[in-house]
């Protein structure tokens, strides 16, 4: 059954039923409720679906054939260049991310430092900073107007600057302690207060990996 499916993608990805409830404007419980009741969900909540969870093969969520996740082969950086949607400044309330929507954003071009040619293309993404929190005036700050290069990465770091898209939010980090269900996050400028994430609300992650005033991390 389709819903029994989409539980399996939830149970996978390890996200919340009711951060998909939100995502795809279906009111408060209602997806557990189909989930103990073992009920058909509405074409336009399949539809958000496919919208917000790009990964998803909606081939196997409808009818059970092929596999859960889209598979393709990645496309190298053969030339070493790659250009990327430029984010953070542009995610809003009205602002929806997912594959499409990223589309429409401006772009930038970027040469990837050797050691990270052999990535996917489309694990690329540029951050805008915005405001002082990562500025310390030390040689390591991010400042106000900085582009940064974020590469999607599976694994979180301690020590390491993460880009974390959650809720249609973004947030640059440093990553200061990490527990089975949250990530504890701190700040260059100590005039910041230290945050805590919930894994569970992620809906992306990028560690930073460049800075348009050809630096690395």
């Amino acid at each position: 059954m389709t819903i029994l499916r989409l539980k399996q993608y939830i149970d996978y990805r390890g996200i919340s039923v009711s951060s998909i409830e939100q995502q795809i404007g279906a009111g408060d419980g209602v997806l557990r409720k189909a989930f103990s009741k073992k009920s058909d969900i509405k074409m336009t909540w399949l539809e958000k679906i496919s919208e917000n969870y790009p990964d998803l093969n909606m081939n196997w969520l409808i009818t059970g054939k092929g596999s859960m996740l889209h598979t393709k082969e990645p496309e190298k950086l053969s030339d070493g260049i790659v250009i990327t949607p430029l984010l953070h400044r542009y995610l809003a309330v009205d602002f929806k991310y997912n594959t499409s929507s990223l589309l429409n954003l401006p772009q930038v071009t970027w040469a990837v430092k050797k050691e990270f040619q052999n990535v996917d293309k489309d694990d690329f993404i540029a951050f805008e900073m915005v405001g002082d929190s990562m500025t310390d005036k030390s040689p390591k700050s991010l400042i106000d107007g900085d582009i940064l290069l974020g590469k999607r990465s599976s694994n979180i770091e301690v020590g390491k600057i993460y880009a974390f898209i959650y809720n249609n939010q973004s947030i640059i980090v440093i990553v200061k302690a990490l527990a089975e269900q949250e990530i504890q996050c701190e700040f260059y400028n100590s005039h910041f207060e230290e945050v805590k994430l919930q894994k569970n609300e992620i809906k992306d992650q990028f560690n930073i990996i460049q800075l348009s005033r050809d630096r690395s991390f």
